[in-house]
C-alpha cells in the first residue's frame, strides 16, 4: 500500500499499525497501554495527526512480535513469530501441571476471553 505523505511523515505508517491493532483485535486502550501510551497520543497516531515515530514502532515491534519491515514498508509478515514462540513456551509449561491445574488455568482463560470480548462490546458501543 502505497501512502500519501503528509508535510512531516508517510500516512501509510500509521494506517499499518491501525491494522496491526486490529488484526490483533484490541481496542486502542488496550493497544496502547502495552506500548506506555496515552489514548489521546495513540488515537492521534490512527487518525493520522502524528506520525507514528521510530520508538513507538520499535515498542509497537517488541510488545506485539511485529514485523518492523512490515510497518515501515507493508512488505512481509505482520508478525515475526514471536507470539508463536509464547505459545509454544506457554504449552510446553501447560504440559507440566497436574490435569487439575490445567483445569483451572483452562478457566481462567475462557473468563479473560469472555471479559474481554464484553470490554471491547462496551467501548464499541461508544459507552
Amino acid at each position: 500500500m502505497q501512502g500519501r505523505k503528509n508535510s512531516q511523515f508517510d500516512i501509510a505508517v500509521n494506517q499499518r499499525v491501525k491494522e496491526v491493532r486490529l488484526a490483533m483485535n484490541l481496542t486502542q486502550t488496550e493497544f496502547c497501554e502495552k506500548i506506555l501510551h496515552s489514548h489521546g497520543h495513540y488515537a492521534e497516531i490512527e487518525l493520522c495527526r502524528r506520525p507514528a515515530n521510530k520508538r513507538t514502532l520499535s515498542m509497537i515491534c517488541t510488545a506485539y512480535g511485529v514485523s518492523e519491515q512490515y510497518l515501515n514498508t507493508g512488505e512481509g509478515p505482520m508478525f515475526t513469530g514471536q507470539i508463536d514462540q509464547k505459545m509454544e513456551e506457554a504449552a510446553q509449561l501447560f504440559r507440566g501441571l497436574q490435569t487439575e491445574f490445567q483445569d483451572i488455568i483452562l478457566r481462567h482463560m475462557r473468563e479473560m476471553v469472555k471479559i474481554t470480548a464484553e470490554k471491547r462490546s462496551f467501548y464499541q458501543s461508544g459507552a
